[in-house]
């Protein structure tokens, strides 16, 4: 089953071996945060295809699509949502964001 840091480590995999794409990525990842399928995120990003690096981005960002879907089970008003997304904005992407979670 795949955990945060799972994901986390993957994300920081992919931007090792592919800086140019961070954008991309991330682009993926906050619309797969504000609910877009991760298909569809992905057709916005047909780059990221090509990612062969680690999992494979569609089940990265299905991957995350469950994780927040999970967070917002179980902790509502979008509080855990936007921990874990604050999570990857920081330990993944180092953008300092509004919520730390953890180091």
């Amino acid at each position: 089953m795949p955990s945060f840091k799972d994901v986390i480590h993957d994300i920081r995999k992919k931007l090792r071996v592919r800086p140019k794409l961070r954008e991309d990525l991330f682009g993926a990842i906050a619309l797969v945060f504000d609910c877009v399928e991760p298909d569809d995120a992905l057709q916005r990003f047909p780059r990221l295809t090509r990612m062969a690096v680690g999992l494979e981005t569609d089940k990265l960002l299905k991957i995350l699509k469950w994780l927040f879907i999970e967070q917002d089970l179980t902790y509502w008003l979008q509080t855990g949502r936007n921990m874990l997304m604050s999570a990857i904005e920081w330990k993944a992407f180092r953008i300092p964001a509004p919520l730390k979670y953890g180091d």
